[in-house]
């Protein structure tokens, strides 16, 4: 482990905040809405009123939490700002409203939600055959942006807050052919939304210790001192980790109000991209902007963004993790979805596919690891599909709309 005090902005810059450029005056606000997957879609692009780039203007999409909507985040924590000063397109999409059981009261709630497996898992009976695809949603809008808008296709990059950093998420997961970086706040990766790929870009995660989504009792506060704080998350890590192909080897960048946990050593013979996890003193369930946290969310990321750290590759690999997740992709999905296991050290042999009520339906097995589900064998909804494995049973919750 590496070790420093101060900022992992200064860090990744050598001690100097690099921004990408300056432009300023009067920005263009585009509020528009499209149909899509037989839904009404909206979202705000502000267009910066800079002189736009030789490749482009470079795109951050910002998703907002359960509850709200495209507001939210455009009139909160500086990104359209960020992006008149810096000459980049930021995009606030809506999600739109689901209903979703509650734990640990079991209460049936109607807001707005991002289509992670989280909500997969969660939504009522009556929703759980309507699940749409946010990722087509999100990729549409990128679509839009090209024909309506000059835009760098490289340098397209999301952040999220709680529901919306699940989203985000999934999206440096499960779209890495648009996406190029994320960095987001107080919402976890899902084991549902964790897929090997090919593909892995710059991730950045913040939360706070203050924050009761990741408070479990006796705890009363997120550990900040030592490294008590990599036990406490250990699960999520080792998934993480394992899926942006990197070691558990890391440089360690402290501050009076934030830890900086940065991994960027490749396992050997694996694709892999950096990953930071910084813990933010006094932080609640919040977006850190600067003015509720000394950290400003916007600039630390967008600085990622324009400078992603480098990595090197590590000389031997580390002892295959335990850890063993059934991936689906894409969840939920319109036609065929891929399933495989999450290990390098065994490969799926079948899959049996069961209704929400526990009906088995079909038994698949798999080609070279990976079982084809198409919707045209089961139909629209929510299903449970299971795998044996040599540690045990697996389940998932996939659906087709």
């Amino acid at each position: 482990m590496k070790k420093f005090r101060g900022s992992p902005v200064n860090w990744l810059a050598g001690g100097t905040l690099i921004l990408c450029s300056i432009q300023v005056s009067a920005q263009l606000k585009i509020d528009t809405a499209f149909r899509l997957d037989g839904f009404r879609r909206e979202f705000i692009a502000q267009i910066p009123s800079g002189k736009v780039p030789d490749a482009g203007y470079p795109v951050v999409l910002m998703l907002h939490s359960a509850s709200h909507d495209k507001e939210e985040f455009y009139y909160k924590h500086g990104w359209k700002e960020l992006g008149e000063k810096e000459n980049f397109i930021t995009v606030f999409p809506s999600s739109l409203h689901w209903c979703y059981i509650e734990k640990p009261d079991s209460l049936r709630i109607n807001h707005a939600r991002w289509v992670t497996s989280e909500l997969i898992e969660s939504a009522c009976p009556e929703d759980r055959a309507k699940l749409i695809s946010d990722l087509h949603f999100l990729e549409s809008i990128l679509d839009w942006l090209i024909l309506h808008v000059a835009i760098d296709t490289h340098k397209v990059f999301a952040s999220g807050f709680s529901d919306g950093s699940r989203m985000s998420h999934k999206l440096a997961n499960q779209a890495t052919h648009r996406i190029k970086a994320v960095g987001h706040s107080s919402g976890g990766y899902h084991p549902g939304d964790t897929i090997m790929t090919q593909v892995r870009v710059p991730n950045w995660f913040m939360v706070g210790t203050d924050d009761e989504r990741f408070i479990v009792p006796p705890y009363t506060e997120l550990p900040f001192g030592g490294d008590s704080i990599l036990d406490y998350l250990h699960t999520y890590l080792v998934r993480i980790l394992r899926s942006q192909g990197l070691t558990n080897n890391y440089t360690l960048a402290e501050g009076e109000y934030a830890k900086t946990y940065m991994f960027a050593e490749c396992r050997p013979g694996v694709p892999c991209a950096p990953y930071f996890f910084s813990l933010l003193k006094g932080m609640g369930h919040q977006y850190p902007n600067g003015e509720n946290h000394p950290v400003d969310g916007p600039k630390w990321f967008w600085n990622f963004f324009c400078n992603p750290p480098s990595t090197t590759t590590a000389t031997k690999n580390e002892p295959s993790n335990s850890l063993i997740v059934l991936n689906s992709s894409p969840n939920p999905a319109s036609g065929e979805m891929i399933l495989y296991l999450s290990s390098d050290q065994e490969e799926l042999k079948e899959i049996a596919v069961f209704t929400s009520s526990g009906a088995r339906l079909l038994t698949k097995p798999a080609i070279m690891g990976r079982v084809s589900l198409r919707k045209s064998e089961v139909g629209s909804g929510l299903y449970l599909v299971q795998a044996r494995t040599k540690k045990g049973i697996l389940f998932s919750k996939v659906s087709f709309y």
